[in-house]
């Protein structure tokens, strides 16, 4: 088995829940992790989207009740049952890069065969699925505690079958109201695996996508994913999605399948957002912040 002990070490305490506070509830929509020590956290841009809000006229806002959630473990008396304090803190600022608009694709001046398909129109390609929030360090108890970036790698040296792991909070995450304390979960949780593939082709140089081997729950959009030493390498999106047609009897006790309708199904496998896909967006949002790293070295 593969030891994660060095690489969870040095990330747990950058990860955090993003969701709302409504009352006694906390309501997590997905995972982020810690970028900058100006309080900046990277997540996915459609784990931020339900933390808008528009007004009659229009205006888009960050709703107040807006959160970045985690748990921090402080020292008691009884050693038996250490003190574990619940840390949350308004979100004041978010951003992401929008899709370039579909309405505008580039036509092709000399259109290309392959196989009997004519490539006479090209899309402009979607932007990653990344975002970024800041939160508001003056509310304790963040106001005293000292933020601890993670450290981001460029993807481009990764291989088929390295040993990756994710951390996040895919069953959501506990307030401080629960029925006993052997339901309370108060700590983002390891999953690990190996990278499946890389999207659309290892070999190639543009990466698009990375193929975990690791079953995403809800709430694990936005996870970091690191390699053995803490390296992160690419953020968490959704699951792999596979699409079953649906079926027909026919009369004769012959099946049909009708390519157009049917069900998508989850499969076993994670989609992450590889950093060296996002990089230079990630520069774009934060600039003066950011660095875009050389090859194989750290940003920021």
């Amino acid at each position: 088995m593969i030891d994660f002990r060095e690489g969870v070490s040095k990330i747990e305490a950058s990860v955090f829940g993003i969701g709302d506070h409504d009352g006694p509830q906390f309501n997590i929509f997905g995972t982020g992790f810690v970028i900058h020590e100006d309080g900046w956290i990277l997540t996915n841009k459609h784990v931020l989207e339900p933390l808008l809000r528009t007004d009659d006229e229009g205006n888009v806002s960050i709703r107040p009740e807006s959160r970045a959630l985690n748990f921090v473990v402080m020292d008691g008396e009884d050693s038996t049952f250490p003190q574990i304090g619940f840390a949350n803190t308004r979100i004041k600022d978010l951003r992401w890069i929008d899709d370039p608009p579909a309405s505008n694709p580039v036509n092709a001046r000399d259109s290309v065969d392959f196989e009997g398909q004519r490539a006479d129109l090209v899309l402009p390609p979607a932007a990653p699925d990344i975002g970024i929030c800041r939160m508001d360090l003056t509310e304790p108890p963040f106001d005293s505690i000292a933020l601890r970036p993670v450290k981001i790698v460029l993807s481009d040296n990764l291989h088929v079958g390295t040993p990756v792991g994710i951390l996040g909070f895919p069953q959501g995450l506990d307030g401080p109201v629960v029925d006993t304390i052997a339901d309370l979960q108060c700590c983002p949780i390891l999953q690990t695996g190996c990278l499946a593939g890389i999207l659309p082709h290892p070999k190639l140089a543009i990466q698009t996508q990375l193929l975990l081997d690791i079953y995403i729950n809800g709430g694990s959009s936005g996870s970091p994913v690191f390699t053995v030493d803490g390296d992160v390498v690419g953020v968490v999106f959704a699951s792999r999605i596979e699409f079953t047609p649906m079926v027909e009897l026919l009369e004769n006790q012959d099946e049909r399948e009708h390519e157009r309708f049917g069900v998508h199904q989850e499969t076993s496998l994670g989609c992450a957002v590889p950093t060296s896909a996002f990089s230079k967006q990630l520069n774009e949002l934060l600039p003066g912040l950011i660095d875009i790293p050389e090859e194989g070295k750290s940003v920021g």
